[in-house]
């Protein structure tokens, strides 16, 4: 597999790259934690569950997974952002 450089099944999803896994976990509570739940955009303090992460700069046009190119935006804020 390319994600985790091991063997799987075939019909199996590499854990590396199922959503949720424990990567995309441990990145979504530090970036929630850095900004305290605080929406980036409009500053409003929300539940962790009603916060979305955010790419800075979209994995589509290059943007990485790092923590300096993530942001916690609220439900409404990354809704009304989309992929700009």
């Amino acid at each position: 597999c390319h994600a985790c450089r091991s063997l799987h099944d075939t019909r199996a999803r590499c854990p590396q790259r199922a959503w949720g896994g424990r990567k995309v976990q441990r990145l979504r509570r530090e970036v929630l934690a850095r900004d305290r739940c605080t929406c980036r955009t409009c500053g409003r303090r929300c539940a962790p569950s009603q916060m979305h992460v955010d790419h800075v700069i979209p994995r589509s046009m290059g943007g990485t997974d790092d923590l300096s190119n993530l942001q916690a935006l609220c439900a409404s804020c990354n809704l009304e952002k989309g992929n700009a």
